[in-house]
């Protein structure tokens, strides 16, 4: 009887840990650029972004007006710094994740 409440005694424990594990945000690790371009007269940057949970994400660098975007260039969500754009990005990758399981 011991063993069987110290076996789920440990089961708890490994569920309870990859649990908490699973609820932390991905963060942005580094930035690659991929692609300069044009747009009528904007210029926009395409930099892919290396997440800590081993996917990538897309932000746009939006030349003329400072900001950084994801879903696309000048559309989408966008923000004044890139780091806050990369972890925007970063939780998307989890949601594309789960949305494939």
């Amino acid at each position: 009887m011991r063993s069987l409440s110290m076996a789920l005694l440990l089961l708890a424990t490994v569920v309870t840990a990859l649990t908490v594990r699973a609820d932390i945000a991905p963060q942005p690790e580094s930035f690659r650029l991929l692609a300069y371009y044009q747009i009528g007269n904007e210029n926009f940057r395409e930099v892919e972004v290396s997440c800590s949970n081993r996917n990538e994400g897309l932000v746009y660098k939006r030349e003329q007006h400072r900001e950084w975007c994801v879903g696309g260039p000048g559309s989408g969500e966008c923000f004044k710094d890139n780091i806050s754009a990369a972890k925007r990005a970063c939780e998307n990758t989890v949601d594309a994740s789960l949305a494939e399981r």
